[in-house]
């Protein structure tokens, strides 16, 4: 355990005191990667949001969309999980005050939001079936008239009479 933390501090300290430029030398998503790491150890929230904005935009012009959208999310959850907070709300604002940067992070957390939208949408019209379906074997319905009228498969509905 106390071999990690020293790992772990090392590695930070390198990553921390090395310049921007240092870090420029590697792939665009290594980069991205390694400067969230730097910036979100420092004070300034603003300049990390930018690096984030700014590597990422990078990354997605010279690497596979998928991958960069992946480690995107995965770095939005870690910087939301420090002393900072980062959420998409804060990064959405600064991508408005950078003006034509950030487009593709913007579009990226759109469909996301959108995607929980529908899923959101699918699981009330699923909780609406089956309450439909508890009402009408409440009512002494048949099942397959109730597998009819719900869409439920018949399993389902005998789940519901348990």
């Amino acid at each position: 355990m106390v071999v990690k933390i020293w790992i772990g501090t090392q590695i930070d300290g390198i990553i921390y005191r090395s310049p921007d430029e240092e870090l420029d030398k590697y792939r665009p998503i290594v980069r991205l990667i390694l400067k969230v790491f730097k910036y979100v150890t420092q004070e300034d929230e603003d300049k990390l949001l930018e690096i984030f904005i700014l590597a990422t935009e990078d990354a997605f012009q010279k690497e596979e969309e998928e991958t960069v959208s992946d480690i995107m999310g995965i770095l939005m959850m870690y910087m939301s999980k420090t002393d900072k907070k980062i959420t998409e709300d804060k990064l959405m604002k600064k991508i408005d005050q950078l003006e034509g940067k950030g487009e593709k992070i913007m579009t990226i957390l759109e469909e996301r939001e959108l995607r929980g939208i529908e899923k959101g949408i699918e699981k009330g019209i699923e909780k609406g079936k089956i309450e439909v379906a508890r009402n009408l074997l409440s009512l002494g319905l048949d099942i397959d008239k109730i597998v009819k009228a719900t869409g439920l498969s018949e399993e389902d509905i005998k789940k519901l009479l348990s």
